[in-house]
């Protein structure tokens, strides 16, 4: 048996007896920090680089700030931190975010903050050992995609992608489906409205709805997920709730929906007050095409409310349902599959600091994130998350300014 076989089945062992004391996990994680260290034994930061330059996964730029800053940046490390680290933390960034080349593991977790910070700040010494003092002491942490490719050749940093594609016609359905490709290739998250869909009819002019688009969007998706380095392709459909086509989204992640669900895409709703309050007084809901009611695709509270009342008695709707009837609809599919996501265009809009630029009619893949879109204007995220608990301090107090 392989010392390293012994090693890891050793932690694995031992972290499945946290739930007896937590200290059991850092006992874990230390084994395989150790295992770590011994598998990507380096002399210095900048000799690990110049070893795996010529298997090209850093840039040039990256590489020439690592050569030129070597020495600081070895004084810098402190690789005694990646022993702080618990078995769940460790096995997680071994598993997703450390360097690999032919599969096998070439970083250990101090190197990963130093990678971070120096391609961050270049030959910013100051800043480059701060950012990387901070990583190191877990302060905070940026999101996946700058873990995976900062300092490497493809330094796409972007986590979301939230994006209002025109849609009313079947030349731009279609090229709005193609147009997703290279964001999910770029390791990408989105969120997309698809409030401008025409809404499935049969009679007059045949119109197919939102149903078919979406398999057409499920099928990039799978297929790009091959084609991905790490997560697979995903992306979250935003809809407003008075859209003809409401009820087959929120089924489109059921097995309910058997041949029309879609397993890549995760349906969120966009709900105005006016609906709720006529769910509390237990009214009827119209649904619209969205063609014929271009006023709710660009107003929010009152002045949405005013126009919902006004198409209600004016225009011909798709169908009307018991408000009742659609929420319990919804609840029986977020009990199955945890979907559909429910937002609140009135509460997000009446906070929108872009409300200058328009309303706000999406959000991202995990519905954290709202920002303007538009058919011209796509909104991109890069998150960084902080670790507030990290600022608690012994005494009881909590360390403003260190936050600060």
């Amino acid at each position: 048996i392989l010392t390293v076989t012994c090693q890891l089945h050793a932690a694995t062992t031992i972290a499945g007896l946290s739930s007896k004391h937590p200290q059991y996990a850092l006992l874990a994680g230390r084994i395989v920090a150790a295992f770590l260290h011994k598998a990507t034994a380096s002399k210095s930061f900048s000799a690990w680089v110049a070893l795996w330059a010529t298997n090209n996964p850093f840039n040039t730029t990256f590489i020439n700030n690592a050569l030129m800053l070597g020495p600081d940046l070895d004084n810098a490390i402190v690789h005694s931190r990646d022993f702080d680290l618990t078995y769940a933390s460790i096995r997680t960034m071994t598993q997703s975010y450390l360097l690999r080349v032919n599969g096998r593991v070439i970083q250990r977790p101090q190197y990963l903050y130093m990678r971070v910070a120096l391609a961050a700040h270049g030959d910013n010494l100051d800043l480059v050992t701060q950012t990387y003092d901070a990583l190191s002491h877990r302060l905070f942490t940026p999101a996946s995609p700058v873990l995976f490719n900062a300092g490497t050749l493809s330094q796409h940093y972007a986590s979301c992608f939230l994006h209002t594609p025109e849609v009313t016609s079947p030349v731009e359905q279609l090229a709005s489906a193609a147009a997703l490709d290279p964001l999910w290739l770029a390791d990408g998250g989105i969120g997309l409205s698809l409030a401008g869909v025409p809404a499935k009819r049969t009679r007059g002019p045949a119109q197919p709805g939102i149903q078919p688009l979406l398999q057409i969007y499920d099928a990039h998706a799978h297929f790009t997920s091959v084609h991905r380095q790490r997560h697979p392709s995903a992306a979250t459909i935003h809809l407003p709730i008075w859209h003809g086509d409401v009820r087959a989204i929120i089924h489109c992640h059921t097995n309910s929906a058997q041949s029309n669900q879609v397993r890549n895409l995760y349906p969120s709703l966009w709900i105005p007050d006016i609906f709720m309050r006529r769910l509390r007084d237990r009214q009827m809901w119209t649904l619209f095409d969205p063609r014929d009611v271009p006023l709710l695709l660009s107003t929010y509270g009152d002045q949405f409310s005013t126009a919902y009342e006004n198409y209600k008695d004016t225009v011909a709707p798709i169908d009307q349902i018991a408000t009742y009837d659609l929420w319990i609809a919804i609840a029986r599919a977020q009990q199955e599959s945890g979907t559909p996501f429910l937002m609140y265009q009135d509460a997000i809009n009446g906070k929108n600091n872009h409300s200058h630029l328009g309303i706000i009619r999406t959000s991202n893949l995990c519905t954290e994130i709202v920002q303007f879109t538009s058919a011209t204007h796509t909104a991109v995220c890069t998150l960084t998350s902080i670790a507030v608990p990290r600022f608690a301090a012994r005494e009881q107090a909590y360390d403003f300014d260190a936050l600060y």
